[in-house]
């Protein structure tokens, strides 16, 4: 039997990575912080009988972090109607100091929204954590066929959506 890496290493190793997927779906610093938290603490209670860490580890992240969203999308429908949860989410991330808004991220983000929840995570993993679809299949328990079909449709509506901005002219 392998000896287990000290926590520590794991939590040093997997850290910024797990805050980035986390914020690219998320976008704002606290929700993010909270949310990683969490995994963290879930994955402490557990990490001796862990093989994998960065699969469990990023499962664990999409799990909380779509826990997350359906909680605060149940949250905002007491308050106002479904169709209007997207208009308040990128008013609450706009609010973040941490992030430097343009027209064009501000569309990014609307339209990353759009997409479904699984397409949304495997471009993120694939695009900005820069995940083989291997590993992606493994986080997410899906195929490597079903992640590059995931991120295919997804890059395919981007590219459509963000077609439609008009240029910006200086």
């Amino acid at each position: 039997m392998t000896a287990q890496p000290d926590p520590k290493t794991i939590i040093r190793q997997y850290q910024k990575p797990l805050y980035w997927f986390i914020r690219r779906i998320v976008h704002t610093h606290q929700d993010t912080q909270d949310i990683l938290q969490e995994v963290f603490l879930k994955w402490w209670k557990v990490h001796h009988r862990i093989q994998n860490h960065q699969a469990y580890l990023y499962r664990l992240a999409w799990h909380e972090t779509l826990r997350f969203l359906r909680k605060k999308r149940w949250q905002q429908t007491l308050s106002r109607p479904f169709s209007q949860f997207e208009d308040w989410w990128l008013q609450h991330i706009q609010a973040d100091p941490y992030i430097d808004f343009s027209e064009a991220f501000r569309q990014l983000i609307h339209y990353q929204l759009q997409l479904p929840p699984r397409q949304y995570a495997v471009f993120v993993l694939r695009y900005f954590q820069q995940k083989s679809y291997e590993e992606i299949a493994q986080i997410l328990d899906i195929s490597p066929s079903g992640a590059r079909a995931h991120y295919t449709h997804a890059v395919k509506k981007l590219r459509t959506l963000l077609s439609q901005l008009p240029h910006l002219h200086t």
